[in-house]
């Protein structure tokens, strides 16, 4: 049985500094969970080359979490713009 169990969210703030100065920064979290539930429930040894009798399938789970930040600055000069932006 597989279950996807994920999350996530991202907050923002825009800051003008004056009329030709802004500052964009924007934060994402995702939290990802992934659990596979398998049949076993019990330690156990094979042999390389046999094939068991019954299914040892272990329960997996994963978590992977992803965080992200992004700003950037844009500066107006006269009827042109900058942008400069870190990720």
């Amino acid at each position: 049985m597989e279950h996807d169990n994920n999350k996530g969210f991202t907050v923002g703030y825009t800051a003008t500094f004056s009329s030709t100065l802004v500052n964009n920064f924007h934060f994402g979290y995702i939290s990802e969970l992934l659990n596979l539930q398998g049949l076993q429930n019990q330690p156990f040894i094979s042999f390389r080359g046999m094939d068991s009798i019954t299914a040892f399938t272990p329960t997996i789970n994963t978590h992977v979490p992803v965080k992200n930040i992004v700003d950037d600055l844009t500066k107006v000069v006269g009827r042109h713009s900058f942008q400069v932006g870190v990720n």
